[in-house]
């Protein structure tokens, strides 16, 4: 006994022929592209199974996709295929879908064949998807090539939505544009520029709306993310840099407790992203981050904010 499996995206073969081509393919590569319907096609498919006593599992990547623009045509024909020569049912299908909602798309036969064999997975959350990074990376870079920050970065900005390619995507961009500058280590920094290029959010007008001191503190954050070039800073590090930022501006800093309220607004408006530390330190240290602009970019910006503020004070 055979058994095999073929995995088919659905938004590259997408039409029936395209699918039922790459299934016959599979089996005989000299197959003319040309020539026959996909009925016949199915036809030979299931004449070969037979023959060689095989076995056809067919994993549907982005199903809903695919009904959406053909219909629910091919899997009942896929899921019917053995009934005409009484043949044993030699195909079996996975259809893979962002959610369970292509089934309602379907004619009662065929939704009869998925409804009871539905399995929810969860989005992946950002340590299954440095998981993922990390073994692309390995496949992908030089040893030493992408900064473990980088990799923490790209993980947590991705797990906002679960998306394994989104993190695989902002990797491959923030790769070019090191490779790009000729730099030998890809960096936070790389990672941020690669964001605004694939997932762009900057919004200058929630930078305008900061209160003077968010807006010192938010500066002393971008000032210590890019000098240090890591990806996180923790809370009292930016402290430290803030009461550094309120002298240059010539404002008396403020206490800890009104800081952390600033930044807890900041987080709630996306500008930044606050995380209890994963490494040990004393207490419930926090990690801050910027992972939607370039720091160099965002402290430039909040430079231009914070110096036409003086002058209208004068």
């Amino acid at each position: 006994m055979q058994l095999d499996y073929i995995h088919i995206n659905c938004r590259k073969q997408r039409t029936p022929y395209a699918v039922l081509m790459e299934l016959m393919q599979h089996y005989n590569p000299r197959w003319p592209p040309r020539g026959l319907g996909p009925e016949k096609i199915l036809a030979e498919v299931i004449k070969y199974l037979n023959g060689h006593d095989a076995y056809l599992t067919i994993g549907l990547d982005e199903v809903d996709f695919f009904i959406q623009q053909n219909g629910p045509d091919l899997l009942y024909s896929l899921t019917r295929a053995a009934e005409e020569s009484g043949a044993p049912n030699r195909i079996s299908i996975i259809a893979i879908s962002r959610d369970s909602a292509f089934l309602h798309m379907l004619d009662a036969a065929t939704q009869s064949t998925f409804m009871h064999n539905v399995i929810a997975l969860d989005k992946y959350n950002a340590p299954q998807l440095e998981d993922i990074l990390n073994y692309r990376i390995r496949e992908a870079f030089k040893a030493g090539a992408v900064d473990e920050d980088t990799v923490s970065l790209i993980a947590d900005v991705a797990s906002r939505w679960g998306d394994a390619r989104l993190a695989l995507e902002l990797l491959w961009r923030a790769g070019m544009i090191a490779d790009e500058e000729g730099a030998d280590v890809v960096t936070p920094e790389h990672a941020r520029r690669a964001k605004i290029e694939v997932h762009p959010e900057v919004r200058k007008e929630a930078l305008q709306e900061l209160q003077p001191h968010e807006q010192l503190l938010l500066l002393a954050l971008a000032r210590k993310l890019r000098i240090s070039k890591r990806a996180y800073a923790l809370t009292g590090e930016v402290e430290r840099s803030y009461r550094v930022v309120c002298e240059e501006y010539g404002e008396k800093s403020r206490k800890h407790t009104q800081l952390w309220g600033y930044l807890k607004r900041m987080d709630g408006l996306g500008l930044v992203d606050i995380q209890i530390s994963r490494k040990l330190h004393r207490g419930r240290t926090q990690r801050i981050s910027v992972a939607d602009v370039p720091v160099a970019m965002l402290e430039e910006e909040l430079e231009r904010l914070l110096k036409a503020q003086v002058i209208s004070k004068r």
